[in-house]
């Protein structure tokens, strides 16, 4: 049996590899499908990337469908969405755009450091 893993990625080689894509596939764990946003998406949308990610309650708090990613309930919805986005392509930088810009505006390591300060009462 062929090894398809590559090795994996980590910080700045990770992004860099990343930034290559238009698009990104994330998956959450079944552990934690509607309890958490991972990493993948922060990373995905601050590469301006346009995110495919699987239907996620938690997700859906902080981004919307179509507007900031795109979401997806099964195999056959994924391979659909890709192959509309494949032939609109100023729809799918449209969302990423968007996707980008609101991790600029809520998203970025300062302002989770001023919030952090706030928690903190560090001035």
């Amino acid at each position: 049996m062929q090894n398809i893993s590559k090795t994996p990625l980590y910080g700045r080689d990770l992004f860099e590899y990343m930034s290559n894509f238009k698009y990104i596939l994330n998956s959450h764990a079944d552990f934690d499908i509607n309890f958490a946003v991972n990493y993948r998406v922060f990373e995905s949308l601050s590469l301006g990337c346009l995110l495919f990610t699987d239907i996620n309650k938690k997700v859906s708090e902080y981004f919307r469908d179509e507007e900031h990613l795109i979401t997806y309930s099964s195999v056959q919805d994924l391979f659909e969405k890709i192959n509309y986005f494949k032939k609109n392509e100023k729809k799918a930088a449209e969302i990423s755009k968007n996707g980008y810009q609101l991790i600029q505006n809520k998203h970025t390591t300062l302002i989770r450091l001023k919030e952090f300060k706030k928690i903190l009462n560090i001035n």
